[in-house]
């Protein structure tokens, strides 16, 4: 979002800058009510996360306590590099305290640290512990870690150690503060300042889980000031690249690495997204937001789910177009993409309203609008109860305002027809839409900006949309996600079940049907000739619902080796030298967080040394004989957990689709025993095995694109071809 960060020492100078045009001015968070509902936990189902600022805490009072056990991840905002310039020149003093830490430290440029080291780690903001005492312990610093922390980060350590799911991450830049990323990612040695400085915060700072790259924008298309370059793309993959193998090296393999990045498909393709997701990044926070303000003359919504009407316009954005592009176009998994809803509005004044379906008007820019802190901005705790109020009876506009809902973008506004005022907002109903959608395409997340806005009713309404259970309502959200507003100027209304329909409400929406066990999958059976350390891998093991599996692997037959890694994905043994063929059976386990499992088994021949065998140089088919034994596949039927046969090889499905089955497509599983050589379309796990131009190679993670070859540092050579 294009909010300034505020940082303690001139928040207060920031806030008088601009005399407030609301009637609400200077809004406080215990000022709203707290609505929030508390639900089932179930790590099948979509994860919602939120972006958490560390300069709530001061004008607008927010508690972080407030928000406890509401989030599966917390995306603490923002982090800065030393060497920053002004970017945004009406935004500085992120910057100046950039500036003035990194000179204090003697930090080197692109040194990745703290912005306000009051909220972060000093202070007792929030009901943070703040039991940093600096008579024993010496000035707080970065370099003493989370132990002693105070401030914000003092909360979040202890809200991870009362629960450990709970996932954290740190994000880097931000609207004002992603002047240096070009320069930093132009060179390897800027790049290595900045990932030796990741390591470093993972290390200090194990509390996290991920690390989140806000740059706005590679390319250009951010603030004014910022660095940018044509090679931005390029370097942005090599960065990415270098801070996964980095992750690697140091031994924290399992730590993520996520990026905010711009929907439309201008800026995804200047950030090289694909190349990004294919050399190690794991998610993309996509900022379906911002569509929408203060830059603009013509009247849009700000964070729409859909639009048919204008999809052929380029300026036109969309969740659904921006996701749409990055799956069917770019190839990107569906898992590794993160919905984003607002939990703020984007304003405009003398508005020249002239469709509602689709939204059509005008307005004039720097004309007197709401605003809760920022101009053109309101905020979820301020607006509610005061211009909008949701209760159980649904949604309603209040002080001249009515609730008014585009069918055809799926997106809903406030508007006062006296006062021509208009506020683009997401309610409860169209964060119930885009959870709803999240479901259904096999989303990897659905998030906000920012969890410092809202009271509880967007993060209920998510929720209830991706089907989790309630366990204890504050307030009953059945009727307000079915809310539809006027849909023309003639204040229409749409029927129940219209809106339902548009919102994505089902008779099951909130009742998911019997867990399904997961499908164990040992992979293919091996030949190896010893001494040879032996890779297994179940990676292509999965879950229908995608729920997360754990991993049991066991000997069951064949002289006893030791297996190392045994409650991994991929674990290893060594195979000795043997005199005689010997084989070696184990069986793998996958158990659901229900407790429903599967088995499957590999056998691995161990061949000996006088056979002069080593299983390379032979011929394999690539089609299943069995083949024309299970149904053909049919072009444009539904499958869910159907068995098919298309070209020759045998697939399963492993959830809802219509997609053509091919050993690349995500929601298809391949299970013909057979051999098939590396292709660029492929998609590869650590510890899968191909043959490529004469060679076997394994795959050390997971892969697509990468080409098998010496120079190659995702993929290693094991030894000869097993086909020809």
């Amino acid at each position: 979002m294009k909010t300034p960060i505020k940082l303690s020492s001139l928040a207060v100078l920031i806030a008088l800058s601009s005399m407030s045009t609301s009637a609400f001015a200077s809004p406080r968070w215990s000022d709203a009510e707290q609505v929030f509902n508390t639900y089932e936990r179930n790590d099948a189902l979509v994860p919602v996360a939120g972006y958490l600022s560390n300069w709530g805490v001061y004008e607008r009072g927010f508690n972080i306590n407030d928000i406890k056990g509401k989030y599966d991840k917390l995306v603490y905002s923002f982090m800065g590099i030393c060497g920053s310039k002004v970017g945004d020149p009406a935004i500085t003093s992120a910057v100046t305290s950039v500036a003035s830490i990194c000179a204090r430290n003697n930090y080197p440029d692109y040194t990745i640290v703290f912005t306000d080291p009051n909220s972060d780690y000093q202070a007792d903001y929030g009901g943070g512990n703040g039991h940093w005492n600096s008579e024993l312990q010496g000035p707080a610093s970065f370099e003493t870690g989370q132990k002693y922390a105070g401030g914000l980060i003092g909360v979040l350590r202890d809200m991870k150690k009362e629960d450990p799911n709970l996932e954290l991450a740190f994000s880097v830049g931000g609207w004002s503060l992603s002047e240096p990323f070009s320069r930093m990612a132009s060179s390897p040695q800027s790049r290595k300042v900045f990932i030796d400085s990741a390591i470093q915060w993972f290390t200090l700072y194990p509390m996290f889980d991920q690390i989140d790259i806000d740059w706005e924008y590679p390319g250009g298309g951010g603030a004014s000031g910022n660095s940018w370059s044509e090679q931005d793309g390029e370097n942005y993959t090599l960065l990415i690249k270098e801070l996964r193998a980095a992750l690697v090296a140091a031994g924290i393999p399992e730590k993520k690495i996520a990026i905010a990045a711009g929907a439309p498909a201008s800026k995804l393709d200047a950030s090289n997204i694909k190349a990004l997701i294919d050399n190690g990044l794991d998610y993309v926070h996509l900022m379906t937001y911002d569509f929408m303000g203060e830059w603009q003359d013509k009247l849009a919504h700000h964070t729409n789910l859909s639009g048919e009407a204008f999809k052929n316009d380029e300026s036109f954005n969309s969740a659904e177009k921006s996701i749409d592009y990055m799956i069917d176009v770019l190839g990107i998994p569906s898992t590794s993409i993160q919905i984003g809803y607002a939990n703020y509005s984007r304003n405009a004044g003398a508005v020249d309203l002239q469709s509602v379906s689709p939204l059509i008007g005008s307005f004039t820019p720097g004309t007197s609008t709401n605003k809760s802190y920022d101009t053109g901005v309101s905020e979820l705790y301020d607006y509610a109860d005061k211009l909008v109020t949701f209760n159980q009876m649904g949604g309603q506009g209040l002080e001249g305002y009515e609730i008014y809902t585009d069918i055809d973008a799926n997106a809903d506004f406030l508007f006062n027809k006296v006062t021509n005022q208009f506020l683009s907002i997401d309610t409860p109903r169209s964060v119930y839409a885009k959870a709803a959608y999240a479901k259904k395409r096999n989303l990897g997340g659905i998030f906000n900006w920012m969890v410092d806005h809202d009271p509880g009713y967007h993060i209920n309404a998510a929720r209830e949309g991706l089907g989790y259970r309630v366990v204890n309502t504050t307030l009953d959200m059945t009727n307000i996600v079915k809310a539809c507003g006027f849909i023309d100027k003639n204040e229409t209304t749409l029927s129940e079940e219209a809106c339902k329909a548009l919102t994505g409400i089902t008779d099951d929406s909130v009742n998911p049907g019997p867990n399904l066990a997961p499908v164990a999958n040992a992979g293919k059976d091996k030949e190896v000739e010893g001494e040879v350390t032996v890779h297994l891998s179940g990676s292509a093991s999965y879950d229908p619902e995608g729920k997360a599996l754990s991993y049991a692997w066991i000997q069951i037959n064949g002289s006893e080796v030791s297996l190392t890694g045994a409650n991994l994905a991929t674990p290893s043994f060594v195979a000795p030298e043997v005199e005689e063929d010997t084989s070696y059976t184990f069986s793998l386990t996958v158990t659901d967080p229900e407790g429903l499992e599967n088995t499957d088994t590999i056998v691995v021949k161990n061949q000996a040394s006088e056979d002069g065998n080593t299983g390379g140089g032979g011929s394999c088919s690539q089609t299943d004989p069995e083949a024309d034994n299970v149904p053909a596949w049919v072009s444009g039927q539904v499958y869910t957990t159907e068995t098919v046969n298309h070209n020759g090889l045998v697939y399963t499905a492993k959830w809802w689709n219509k997609d053509e089955p091919t050993p690349a497509t995500q929601s298809w599983t391949l299970t013909s025993e057979v051999e098939l050589p590396w292709t660029a379309a492929g998609i590869y796990n650590g510890g899968d095995e191909v043959d490529h131009n004469g060679s076997r190679w394994q795959a050390k993670w997971w892969t697509q694109g990468n080409e098998p070859n010496a120079s190659s540092d995702v993929w290693l050579n094991i030894g000869e071809a097993h086909c020809q």
